[in-house]
């Protein structure tokens, strides 16, 4: 999109995408077992596994033109005569409307159509013993071991499956030089498209070059965690206590790709002749029902897109190998995706609390020591091996690309990393009557990057044109914060609070998505991915989050004896926020931060007795800013919405009960993110009622 004044906008890429089927099951198992030692001791042992599947497909129609200025087409709009016919120029018809745009044909003007069918599992099972001391004289000591694995596969071409399943992969096809219309004036979610120029899109025969990816996956996290604590209660005359730690985790993860791309020949098996096309009508899939997903989102649009079965490709090119051309260079993925890192965090901490009549104090300072280690692909193209491509002659053979493939990316570079913090804080309580507490409070805090984060890696995405890419040297954020509240706990069963807080942090970590992948053979990506927008995470700057909190709960005892279950609660948050670096300074929406919402509030009404246990609650979540920029266009907000959950609960004994819970009752979208103004919502995701139901057992 485009934006003018806070005038009309123009719309030049379309993208609707549907979900068509997803199969998720999950199963678990736990146990616990607390042995009492003696009297002063207890060994508690817990340990749990779960196990997951998921199967999925995504399917995706995509209609874009030339809307982002650049040096080949420096003015998007077109010049056109009296007739509206194009003369010069761009692509987009002048005399567009905030509703309405036409866009003109050009071997940029394309259509695409992208099916993906997935296949995830995993598992994690986690062992935990732990001793507790309870001496005389006030002496406790609690430590404790902790050890989780977990693993995640993701067999799509099932080539070496872990578990074994039919193939799947992403399917790709696409043509060009075709113009259309779009008409948000009756509809601004599913607008009415119109083809206005060139061969038709809703035919398959006019698409070419089909494409079949298949990237498998395997993750494996393993965290190792030791904790050790000491409290003693001092024999003065003010109640005391001193308290003193220290812990120990190591995490590591392994991540690993292999990736697969095929590209479709026909029957003489040769990549880029004349019969590429030749028998692609054979995965055409049959007719849609009308309640099917994708048929409701075309709606308002002038046929359906032609949707081949994707399990049917995929299952082609299992079979038929001989009508598919490996794209050999696109495998050197499997070089650049073995990624390790391993992080150790050391910290001890000391602490001590007094009790001086109705006022509490609490201080104490944890110290924390950070180290990372990570070993990932080194991309090298040294002078000779420059030379070597550049004297080449002829087309370059499979076996030649696997070479340079392993020349290139075979190398492993390792880097390390170390940080350390000292965390101070004090911690005010008064008591001034009967019920009532206040607290006033000063910490500070660390907020470390998410492992996702910083181990190299980069996730392109094709149907939105965008390339996530993580910082390896991003660092941690540190933050000051103060906090006051004020809770009236009144009889029988009942409590009100209000609180009050800042926060202040330094080293913000933001989201950045103000770059676009440029063009030419050193872009970064050899040349592909022109016109996709780079987001990576960064440091920049200072933060500000202020914010009121409301809350309140109350079980109904003064009703008749059969409603004296009912309780109900209230609570709610407002917040303003400040950000002080380059990409508030220059962006449209101003100083606010992103991802942060204005105002969330929860209600609820519950009911306890006679074996049951009902709740209907309800969460809502304000508008809030998704993605700032300088460009008032791209600026982005989620619109506030409401979500009702139903859950219910009856116990058939002491020990078995069924349960039965409705999720989003009303089928409120989990997404609708628009762009600079309302009726120009740019990303809408219904999300339908979930239900779950079952029996529990506790033995």
């Amino acid at each position: 999109m485009c934006i003018r004044d806070r005038g009309p906008v123009y719309n030049y890429a379309t993208t609707r995408t549907t979900g068509s089927s997803t199969y998720y099951a999950r199963a678990g198992a736990s146990l616990k077992i607390d042995y009492r030692f003696s009297d002063a001791t207890t060994i508690t042992f817990n340990t749990t596994y779960n196990h997951f599947f998921n199967n999925g497909q995504t399917e995706a129609h995509a209609l874009t033109n030339i809307g982002v200025p650049t040096a080949a087409v420096p003015n998007v709009l077109a010049t056109v005569d009296a007739a509206g016919n194009r003369t010069g120029g761009g692509f987009i018809n002048p005399d567009y409307t905030s509703t309405f745009t036409r866009l003109y044909a050009n071997p940029n003007a394309t259509s695409v159509i992208t099916q993906t069918t997935n296949n995830k599992t995993g598992r994690t099972y986690v062992f935990s013993p732990r001793v507790r001391h309870r001496f005389n004289h006030g002496l406790e000591i609690d430590y404790s071991v902790s050890y989780s694995n977990s693993a995640t596969y993701y067999d799509v071409s099932q080539n070496d499956p872990k578990f074994r399943s039919r193939p799947r992969g992403t399917v790709t096809y696409r043509m060009a030089n075709i113009g259309w219309s779009v008409d948000r004036s009756q509809d601004a979610l599913f607008p009415v498209i119109t083809q206005t120029e060139g061969p038709s899109m809703f035919n398959l025969a006019n698409y070419s070059g089909l494409l079949l990816t298949q990237t498998d996956r395997r993750g494996y996290d393993a965290v190792w965690n030791g904790k050790f604590d000491l409290k003693k209660n001092l024999p003065i005359a003010l109640p005391t206590y001193l308290k003193t730690g220290f812990t120990v985790q190591e995490q590591t993860r392994k991540l690993g790709d292999d990736p697969r791309r095929y590209n479709f020949t026909g029957p003489d098996g040769i990549f880029q002749t004349a019969d590429d096309n030749a028998g692609v009508i054979q995965f055409l899939d049959g007719p849609r029902p009308a309640q099917d997903n994708f048929t409701q989102l075309f709606k308002n649009a002038a046929g359906m897109p032609p949707l081949m079965n994707a399990y049917g490709v995929a299952r082609h090119q299992k079979e038929h190998p001989e009508f598919w051309r490996e794209d050999i260079a696109f495998t050197s993925g499997k070089l650049t995706t073995r990624r390790l890192l391993e992080e150790t965090i050391a910290a001890a901490y000391v602490m001590g609390n007094v009790r001086m009549g109705d006022v509490t104090l609490l201080t104490g300072i944890r110290f924390e020591d950070t180290r990372t280690e990570g070993e990932g692909p080194l991309n090298r193209l040294t002078p000779a091996e420059a030379a070597r491509r550049a004297a080449w002659v002829g087309p370059v053979t499979e076996a030649e690309q696997r070479r340079r493939n392993l020349e290139q990316f075979g190398g492993r570079v390792t880097k390390k990393g170390n940080y350390h913090s000292y965390l101070p804080g004090v911690h005010l309580k008064y008591e001034p009557f009967a019920g009532m507490i206040t607290r006033l409070s000063w910490s500070t805090g660390i907020g470390r990057p998410g492992f996702g984060s910083i181990i190299p890696t980069a996730t392109v995405n094709d149907t939105a044109e965008t390339i996530s890419v993580t910082n390896p040297e991003l660092k941690p954020q540190y933050s000051q914060s103060w906090d006051l509240t004020a809770e009236y706990y009144f009889k029988p069963q009942g409590m009100i609070s209000l609180g009050a807080f800042q926060k202040n942090i330094t080293d913000y970590i933001r989201s950045d998505n103000s770059e676009l992948v440029e063009d030419g053979q050193n872009n970064g990506y050899d040349g592909q991915y022109v016109g996709y927008r780079i987001t990576t995470s960064v440091n920049d700057g200072t933060a500000k989050i202020e914010g009121l909190e409301f809350s309140y709960q109350q079980q109904l005892t003064f009703l008749p004896a059969w409603a004296k279950g009912l309780g109900i609660y209230v609570n709610c948050t407002k917040l303003r926020t400040e950000g002080n670096n380059s990409g508030f300074s220059t962006g449209a929406a101003g100083k606010r931060l992103a991802g942060f919402l204005d105002l969330t509030g929860n209600i609820g009404l519950g009911y306890r007795g006679f074996g049951w246990d009902l709740r209907l609650q309800a969460v809502y979540r304000g508008k809030y800013l998704v993605a700032n920029n300088a460009n008032a266009a791209l600026v982005r907000w989620q619109e506030d919405k409401w979500t009702w959950t139903w859950k219910s609960r009856y116990n058939l004994s002491r020990r078995i009960g069924v349960f039965l819970d409705l999720e989003n009752v009303f089928e409120s979208e989990i997404t609708r993110i628009y762009a600079a103004y309302p009726d120009r919502v740019d990303n809408y995701r219904p999300l339908h009622t979930k239900i779950v139901g079952g029996i529990t057992g506790r033995f």
